[in-house]
């Protein structure tokens, strides 16, 4: 009495919960003594199998009960990548004080299912969490690996924006000024007084009214701004008291004679 496995190796790929439903041929069976009873199978066919390998066991008995069996392998592979649904959507973060930005953490955002679930999906990314980054916009993947090491990545970008204003350490300070012989005075130019500073670009200093505006007697407000390359801006007022200073001149008339 002999069995002989019809498929010796059956390989079957997981479909969920890390395994699947495989069915199979019985082995073949050939005897000298006739009837015979059914193949068993053991698990039989149509069975769930695990991820991995599995033992199948098939027993057949002849007329005279003499039974034999014949082992045969059923393995469960899971060679199908993660499917990720949703990516980490793009990401804007500060730079600090350096002009640098930390990347955060965005694995907790990608949503992704795997056809075999064998177990938990381990998701990473590139650059690491805590990565500093210049100022602009940065690509990070993110990779989904599932427990038997297949995977699938996507790419989302962090940018690294300043929205810091300058930092003012000096500002022109309020002044007195007297006005010329026209009765009137020309804005001074108050930009090259300013001494600031900022964290990720150079600084360009204005002011209004514009030096060498022509203004009269009174205070004059004249706002001085200073304003970084990504449009961040500090502003401070000075005040410009414009006052009369000269003493009035008096001309005299000629001398008189009068005769009497």
């Amino acid at each position: 009495l002999t069995l002989a496995p019809v498929i010796p190796n059956v390989i079957a790929e997981c479909t969920g919960g890390g395994a699947a439903t495989v069915t199979f041929a019985d082995p073949t069976v050939t005897a000298d003594c006739l009837p015979l009873g059914p193949v068993v199978s053991t698990p039989p066919s149509g069975s769930v199998f695990n991820l991995g390998t599995n033992v199948v066991t098939a027993w057949v008995t002849d007329a005279r009960g003499v039974s034999n069996n014949v082992t045969f392998l059923v393995t469960v592979l899971d060679t199908t990548a993660p499917d990720i649904i949703a990516c980490a959507p793009a990401t804007n973060v500060l730079a600090d004080a350096n002009c640098l930005g930390t990347t955060p953490d965005l694995t907790g955002l990608v949503l992704a299912t795997d056809g075999c679930d064998s177990g938990p999906l381990l998701i990473t990314q590139s650059p690491t969490t805590g990565t500093l980054l210049s100022l602009g916009a940065h690509p990070v993947t993110l990779t989904v690996t599932d427990p038997s090491g297949n995977f699938s990545n996507c790419v989302t970008t962090v940018t690294v924006i300043d929205l810091t204003a300058p930092v003012v350490m000096f500002w022109p300070t309020n002044r007195t000024l007297s006005v010329g012989a026209g009765c009137d005075l020309l804005v001074p130019d108050l930009t090259g007084e300013v001494v600031a500073t900022d964290n990720c670009s150079p600084t360009n200093i204005t002011q209004s009214p514009l030096a060498g505006t022509v203004v009269s007697y009174g205070v004059i407000p004249v706002t001085v701004t200073v304003t970084d390359q990504y449009g961040n801006f500090t502003n401070n007022v000075t005040s410009l008291t414009v006052v009369d200073t000269s003493d009035p001149s008096l001309t005299c008339p000629a001398d008189v004679v009068v005769n009497r």
